[in-house]
């Protein structure tokens, strides 16, 4: 071939990070010619609105260096873009008559999330929903290569060797397209996705101390220039069982504590899925396991920059826990909104409603005070044995006989027999939760799972 040749910067797809509205985009190559002169040529780039051909940066000068050359371009946010080259031989200037070059087609200045976890956030959504794919929103798959964004985002085509985070199953919708677009909706520029998760992996796969998977993610993100947006997470199956539900809490803040040092951005976003309910798989300790990953959970929402978002009324699409396509569509745009809301300064009612307190403030009677609370807590009038709640002391298991709710975040609980020292209450924090858990009605969002909140002493009088 004859002109200039891209060998490294980007590639056709690709999504840049911006930062304060620009990417810095450095892109080098080698110019080739039969009858030019090393000392008298040049290399040119222009950068161009693919829709319109009009340009964005004008024929610039690369650096030369014999036969190689390079550049630096700060970009705008937006796109999608062109980039192209052109050859000037024995001359300095560019001009309309110069060789042209390579071409990279399709890029994007924006911002880049992560999809890190396990089966939900690889997306095992196996039933149907209208979620196509646009352009703007693309992802860098498990082969290593940018493409347009579309479902199944885990898949192994084009992979080669099998990579550390592909799938055993079979793959289908996640949220995290419906994410994305909804971001670039509202942000006017585009999303790139970062794939990296796999179904069925644990915490320790994700460990800093050589996790495989967390080593891959490093890997995935210095890909792409070491700067991401935000890290998307779905993940605690796995760990939901008797010998790993105790250190997920731990694990989790090294886990994000590590990252957060490690890319040397101590502000990092961490939005974090709340485990939804699982069928299948169940044994005597499977309630207080998933309660106690649900409740991890929980608390991360509690530390500056993770975000905890509910997926309790979620649809399956089996029996172990795979969200459906039609949730999955729901659970993009909710996450979606809290990024908005909490990252880019938009405003959405997007928080879900936490518990605040437990107090007792009658010999059987418990009142919950919960925390992001736009309108009042619904409960859609259910029975007491059809509520989401328990409480459990020393003696055992209480009986919820009836309940009310107070002013527009508060439910009170009564049970049938006296609480002893040492309660704890729990909602909708059992394995295969089937019971009717309270939403604020302004959203319609679930309460966030919670499990072994202490009950403290509270006013008798209320």
């Amino acid at each position: 071939m004859t002109g200039a040749l891209i060998k490294e910067g980007a590639s056709d797809w690709q999504i840049f990070q911006q930062q304060n509205g620009f990417a810095e985009i450095s892109l080098s190559g080698q110019w080739q010619h039969e009858s030019a002169e090393e000392e008298a040529s040049q290399v040119h780039i222009c950068v161009k609105r693919e829709e319109s051909m009009e340009p964005v940066i004008w024929w610039q000068k690369c650096n030369m260096h014999g036969h190689f050359w390079d550049i630096t371009l700060k970009v705008p946010a937006g796109g999608l873009y062109m980039i192209e080259t052109c050859f000037t031989p024995n001359a300095k200037e560019w001009s309309e008559w110069a060789v042209r070059g390579d071409i990279v087609s399709h890029i994007g200045v924006g911002d880049l999330y992560v999809i890190a976890g396990q089966s939900n956030s690889a997306g095992y959504g196996k039933d149907y929903v209208y979620d196509p794919c646009e352009l703007g929103v693309h992802v860098l798959k498990n082969n290593g290569t940018w493409q347009l964004a579309s479902h199944p985002l885990q898949d192994s085509t084009g992979a080669g060797q099998r990579p550390v985070n592909m799938d055993g199953g079979s793959t289908g919708h996640s949220l995290y397209l419906s994410f994305a677009k909804y971001l670039k909706r509202e942000l006017h520029y585009p999303i790139g996705l970062i794939q990296t998760s796999r179904g069925g992996s644990f915490m320790d796969q994700w460990s800093p101390a050589g996790g495989e998977l967390y080593v891959n993610m490093m890997e995935r993100i210095q890909q792409v220039g070491g700067k991401v947006k935000g890290i998307v997470w779905y993940q605690g199956c796995s760990d939901a069982d008797k010998d790993h539900c105790s250190a997920y809490y731990e694990k989790f803040l090294e886990w994000k504590n590590s990252l957060c040092c490690d890319l040397q951005e101590p502000d990092l976003p961490v939005f974090v899925c709340q485990l939804n309910r699982c069928y299948k798989g169940k044994t005597p300790d499977s309630d207080f396991s998933w309660g106690t990953v649900r409740e991890a959970q929980r608390r991360f929402g509690h530390f500056p920059n993770v975000y905890t978002v509910p997926t309790n009324d979620s649809v399956l699409s089996d029996g172990w826990g795979h969200i459906s396509a039609k949730s999955n569509l729901v659970l993009g745009e909710r996450l979606a909104k809290v990024a908005l809301t909490h990252i880019y300064g938009k405003s959405y009612m997007c928080d879900a409603p936490d518990i605040v307190s437990a107090a007792l403030v009658g010999d059987r009677e418990v009142l919950l005070t919960f925390d992001h609370v736009y309108d009042k807590l619904e409960t859609f009038g259910c029975e007491p044995e059809k509520l989401a709640f328990s409480a459990e002391d020393g003696n055992g298991p209480a009986f919820l006989e009836s309940y009310e709710t107070r002013e527009k975040n508060r439910i009170l609980l009564r049970f049938s027999r006296a609480l002893g020292e040492h309660c704890k209450v729990c909602g909708a924090s059992e394995m295969d939760m089937q019971r009717v858990v309270p939403v604020d009605f302004a959203t319609h969002l679930p309460i966030l799972a919670f499990s072994g909140v202490n009950v403290e002493k509270g006013d008798r009088k209320r």
